[in-house]
């Protein structure tokens, strides 16, 4: 007989908008007669071990939900934990390791409809959408001003992106078309890589990046050099006509000067998707 594998998965995953992405990425185990599929929710902020007693795999999913030695069970069975998305700055690696339990990401499960998102707050930013919504609602006066906003639009700006993996050459690709200029700054990436992917996009180093750029947006990983990358001093070589996307994680951008400076008008307008504290504080 064989023994059914038993693979959990964090409960968002089957809940609301992820469930579109779900049903695709789980249709090899759901109907299989040697699959068990059981869904697992978090509890003050983690995974606790055990709810995952007697579990061969877990797709992590979503926040909050940390990932930690004390989610892992004691009876030896968790073999691998999939971290859906990218980034492991909810699970702890050495932890994992030391139980000799796997771990993966999926970078090809969210990274286009990532690179969608960052690319829809550029055109709402561009567009000036919400001004314009805001307005529409606002009765006849507001009606009046709102058909004087045309917006800076895309075509002929500079697009500089903070990192160029998949979700940002994904970005460059799609915008491309707009007749948008690229640039991006990665130090990982030579200009024979680029030209070996076929990327026409410009490297260029930090600074030179956020003072050319019309719209900086950011797709770095969250790791110790990361953090704080875009603060004070990248915010004030920005143009005052310019845009921040942050789609990637809070803690790349600090805050405070971010607020400064949309406050201060020193520059145009920002798209954030993610916050250094979620939900962020008013």
């Amino acid at each position: 007989m064989v023994a059914t594998f038993r693979l959990a998965v964090s409960e968002r995953f089957t809940l609301s908008d992820y469930a579109e992405h779900a049903l695709p990425f789980l249709s090899p185990f759901t109907g299989s007669a040697g699959v068990e599929l059981v869904t697992v929710a978090p509890r003050d902020g983690g995974y606790h071990a055990e709810d995952l007693a007697g579990v061969d795999a877990f797709i992590l999913v979503g926040h909050p939900g940390r990932f930690g030695a004390e989610s892992i069970p004691a009876d030896g069975r968790l073999a691998v934990v999939i971290r859906y998305g990218v980034g492991f700055d909810e699970v702890d690696v050495a932890a994992c390791t030391a139980a000799g339990v796997a771990l993966v990401t999926t970078p090809d499960g969210i990274g286009p409809s990532m690179a969608v998102a960052a690319v829809t707050f550029i055109l709402a930013l561009a567009h000036r959408v919400l001004d314009k919504d805001r307005l529409s609602r606002a009765g006849a006066e507001g009606w009046a001003e709102g058909q004087l906003l045309m917006g800076s639009g895309v075509g002929g700006k500079v697009l500089g992106l903070l990192g160029l993996g998949n979700i940002g050459a994904e970005v460059a690709r799609l915008l491309t078309p707009f007749g948008m200029t690229v640039l991006a700054c990665d130090p990982f990436l030579t200009p024979e890589e680029l030209q070996r992917r076929g990327l026409a996009i410009e490297l260029v180093d930090k600074p030179t990046l956020f003072t050319r750029s019309d719209f900086v947006s950011i797709h770095c990983p969250l790791e110790p050099s990361t953090v704080g990358a875009v603060s004070t001093a990248e915010l004030a070589l920005m143009k005052p006509t310019a845009f921040l996307v942050n789609t990637a994680r809070g803690p790349i951008v600090d805050a405070e000067p971010l607020a400064e400076a949309l406050h201060a008008g020193s520059i145009a307008g920002a798209g954030i998707d993610v916050f250094d504290t979620e939900p962020p504080p008013p």
